[in-house]
């Protein structure tokens, strides 16, 4: 009598990020960026931004890129003063934290250096 074996595999865990922008062409560069580093584009939306007086639209991205598991660094005072926190060994900045005009600075990558 053979016994069937099971093979368990690892589930793969995703992080996720949000990209909101008023213009289709500001939200477009935003993804192609995103896209080199990794991030896949799950939904896109065109709306009424509840944030503006005027009642104008924008667009919101959801993105997606596989969670690569890192030893955490705690994060510290300033990271925490500033909404940033650690995921997976990345820091990310926190939405309450995002303004909300077309200012895209806030997604400049820093390469982090790690202590020895």
């Amino acid at each position: 009598m053979m016994t069937k074996m099971a093979t368990v595999h690892a589930q793969q865990m995703w992080e996720y990020m949000s990209i909101a922008r008023k213009t289709e062409d500001f939200l477009v560069n935003e993804l192609n960026d995103a896209g080199k580093l990794g991030w896949e584009l799950v939904n896109a939306s065109h709306h009424k931004d509840l944030k503006s007086v005027g009642g104008t639209y924008c667009w919101t991205a959801v993105l997606k890129r596989p969670l690569v598991l890192q030893p955490q660094a705690k994060p510290s005072e300033s990271d925490v003063a500033m909404g940033v926190g650690a995921v997976g060994g990345e820091s990310h900045l926190s939405s309450a934290s995002l303004p909300s005009e077309e200012d895209t600075s806030i997604f400049d990558l820093r390469q982090e250096q790690p202590e020895e």
